[in-house]
Order: C-alpha cells, then structure tokens, then sequence
C-alpha cells in the first residue's frame, strides 16, 4: 500500500515540468491548498507521534501529547514573554524543535514544500510534493481552520474536528516557523494507505488526474478540485530544483532556518 496504489501522482520529467504543475495547481483549481515536501516518495503523510512504536490508537496519541505538554509546561517551555501558549501553540513549537506530536508541517508556500522535496534524504530516493485541500467554510466543510490564538485543549480540538481535517495557523513564535510560512495540519487517526490523517480522494481519478496537468485540454475541464495530489519528483533533479529554487527565490539552509540550530547545520562536515 501506498501512493502508487492510488490515482494521486503527477509524475514530472523535467525542471520546468516541476515549475508548470504547481502553477497548474496553484491557478487553475479552486482549492486553497496547504504544502508539504518529503524528501522520500515513499513516505507517508503521518505525524511523528504515530512513528513512535507505542503508539498504536488515537487515544495512545492524545495521552502521549497531554503528558508531553505537562512536561513541557513544567519546564517552563510554554512562556514566550508574559504569553503563556495554548496547547496547538506549545505543540507547534515543540514540532520545530524536534518532538513528535500530532502535528503535520506543511506550508502556504509551494516553492518552500519544494525545497524540503528536494532535500537528499541519504537513500537516494526522489521526493514528494503533496498539495492538500484545505479550503476553508461552506466550499469545504470537512476542512477546520484554528487561528493563532485557539485555546481549546488538545483533546477538545480533536472534538471539535469530529472527523475532519484540521489546519492550525501557528503565532510567530520561532523565526523558523515564520520563514517556512508554516502551518500544520492535524486530525483523527484513519488508516487509509498513503496517510494517517483524513485526507480523502473524494471522486478523484486518473481520468481527472490527466485532465488536470494538460494544457491541451478545455479550461472547464481543468477546474478541477483533488482533494489531495502529489508531484513525484525524481532523484535526478533535486540538486536542479535546488539551484533554482535558491538563484531564482532566495530559499537555502540559511534562509529557510534562520535560527542557531539551522546556521550551524548550514555550515556543518556535510
């Protein structure tokens, strides 16, 4: 199971194939659509918590997360100045900085899901850039949009999501999440087999798929809505991608972690 099972991919060919799918996607839908780029095409779209091998249910999920933000709140990491953060904020801070939580890092960014697409991932693999739906109110109601200054606990907002897929608008509480234009996304366990949050593929088909990405075809036909697609991209032309993507839009290591954490990785043996 996976991606290849499913009628989701696009597969590129070229550097410029790259650039014109995401102007596709980007002008000629009417989805908003929240990014992300992993940096092997076999990965799933899973949180970090359901990595963890004792996590096996949601309820082993939202337990492992209401213990790691007493945790963190006992050690003081929930105080920016005299703001103490809610639960999503805290957990969107301690995702940057390396925990698993119940939190997906995506982006509004296309070309900054891109860069992270493009990163080697030490296996040698191609890369992955997904475009979710998460269009907000009537046009998409499975979508829920929590703004910066939610408050509800972790466990009431997975009440209030109720099934849905939610998008969390962090506040800019780390340089990193402000350059990456960061959002995650988060919602209840499913088990479908590309992705462990509910994303769904609705009517979509290879049929649809095809219409979408040629310009040959008539414009009606190609307003289309996926729910969720994704760009293969192969090995061969991430370190292209990658030259563009800093000549041409200024995204590096540097750019992209503008903190201590991200200069030192910039500068380290490799």
């Amino acid at each position: 199971a996976g991606w290849k099972d499913h009628d989701l991919t696009h597969h590129v060919t070229s550097v410029q194939d790259v650039f014109d799918a995401i102007s596709t996607l980007t002008t000629s839908t009417s989805a908003t659509f929240a990014w992300r780029g992993q940096a092997s095409s076999e990965w799933l779209l899973t949180p970090g918590v359901y990595r963890k091998p004792a996590i096996a249910t949601q309820a082993d999920a939202l337990g492992n997360q209401e213990a790691l933000l007493r945790e963190a709140r006992d050690s003081r990491y929930d105080l920016m100045g005299q703001w103490v953060l809610p639960d999503l904020a805290l957990l969107a801070l301690l995702q940057h900085n390396g925990a698993a939580t119940l939190l997906l890092d995506v982006t509004t960014d296309p070309y900054v899901a891109l860069y992270f697409a493009c990163r080697p991932d030490g296996l040698g693999a191609g890369g992955r850039l997904v475009a979710v739906d998460v269009t907000g109110g009537s046009r998409s109601p499975h979508a829920v949009h929590f703004e910066l200054a939610e408050t509800r606990t972790v466990r009431k907002v997975f009440i209030r999501l109720n099934g849905r897929l939610g998008l969390f608008k962090p506040p800019d509480i780390s340089k990193r999440i402000m350059a990456q234009r960061a959002r995650f996304l988060l919602g209840d366990y499913t088990d479908l087999p590309y992705s462990t949050l509910p994303v769904t593929l609705d009517t979509w088909d290879a049929a649809k798929l095809e219409s979408l990405f040629n310009r040959g075809a008539p414009v009606a036909s190609r307003r289309l809505r996926p729910a969720i697609i994704s760009l293969e991209i192969p090995e061969g032309l991430k370190v292209r991608i990658m030259k563009v993507l800093d000549e041409s839009f200024g995204m590096n290591a540097t750019t992209l972690f503008p903190d201590l954490s991200g200069f030192a990785s910039a500068r380290g043996a490799t």
